[in-house]
């Protein structure tokens, strides 16, 4: 009779627990970020080029000054991220900024600046996880940073190359994008988009996260 006891209480501690997993698992699923971003209608002002797989890129080389991200109602920049596995998650970052610079000589700089604190899953308490040391470790490390003054063009995008932080950590990164032209009734306001893997676990994470997070990204920069 005692066995028994023992065994429908276990019984019922697995259940309840599951069941509760289960919900936790649904009220996460059910609050999950919603890309905002409506992307503009885009003229192209400059040239064409064709890579070596057949893909036409339109060419950014008649571009010339200083570009700026710009925060705006509705959003005309976003940055997304994704992971997958146990840990699955997808957001954004509400406070970053793009800064691009090009002139006639063909010189190029590029410079992002991420306000990791900023994060945003569209659930307070995955944010506050995220920001913990386990992932972001945001009291210690409060910005992502991405610098390159090197384009190329690849078979299917121009790769921007440079160099990220993140975590304290700072390695080359190449960032595939494709400059889509001026926006549509938008002065001097031009439009890139790219994505690209990254893995955190090779800059430190110790977590779950995976080794895989899809990061994609949609700018609007502009020019006084």
């Amino acid at each position: 009779m005692m066995n028994n006891r023992i065994l429908n209480s276990v019984v019922l501690v697995v259940a309840f627990s599951m069941i509760g997993w289960f919900s936790f698992q649904s009220y996460l699923n059910s609050n999950k970020y919603k890309e905002e971003i409506k992307e503009s209608d885009t003229t192209v002002n400059g040239t064409q080029e064709e890579t070596q797989s057949g893909i036409t890129l339109n060419n950014f080389n008649h571009l010339s000054g200083i570009y700026h991200s710009e925060k705006t109602d509705p959003i005309t920049s976003d940055v997304v991220f994704e992971t997958f596995g146990a840990t699955a998650a997808k957001g954004t970052f509400k406070d970053f900024e793009i800064t691009a610079s090009f002139n006639e000589s063909d010189q190029f700089e590029l410079e992002v600046s991420i306000d990791v604190a900023s994060i945003y899953t569209a659930e307070s308490m995955r944010d506050d996880h995220l920001k913990g040391e386990e992932f972001f470790n945001v009291e210690k490390f409060s910005t992502i940073t991405f610098k390159s003054n090197q384009i190329v063009k690849g078979d299917t995008s121009y790769v921007a190359k440079g160099d990220i932080t993140f975590l304290g950590n700072t390695k080359s990164l190449d960032v595939p994008f494709i400059y889509k032209g001026s926006a549509s009734g938008k002065e001097n306001t031009e439009v890139f988009k790219g994505s690209f893997n990254f893995n955190p676990i090779a800059y430190g994470m110790e977590s779950d996260a995976g080794d895989k997070v899809s990061v994609k990204f949609y700018t609007e920069l502009s020019t006084k």
